[in-house]
């Protein structure tokens, strides 16, 4: 589930980050803007910016990991306060 979760994020940041660069192609073609030259650093940037949160979530830390040795840890504690009451 978590697994299709991060699929699902990484393709829509990709998508997201695919249509944020052509959105100045189609926003060219409704109006002329006389700085055009100027409009492809900013495409980049948000290229650049989507590609890097994406990463960031896909490679972000869980604290899933850890959850098994504290289950374990609390069950030898319940186990030794059982034994010690008897």
């Amino acid at each position: 589930m978590l697994r299709k979760a991060k699929k699902l994020a990484l393709t829509l940041t990709v998508l997201a980050g695919v249509l944020l660069t052509h959105a100045t192609a189609w926003a060219q073609q409704q109006q002329p803007v006389e700085r055009a030259e100027k409009s492809w650093p900013l495409s980049y940037f948000l290229v650049g910016f989507v590609v890097a949160l994406a990463l960031v979530i896909v490679m972000r830390g869980t604290s899933r990991r850890d959850k098994p040795k504290m289950v374990e840890s609390e069950l030898k504690h319940k186990l030794e306060q059982l034994q010690s009451k008897n």
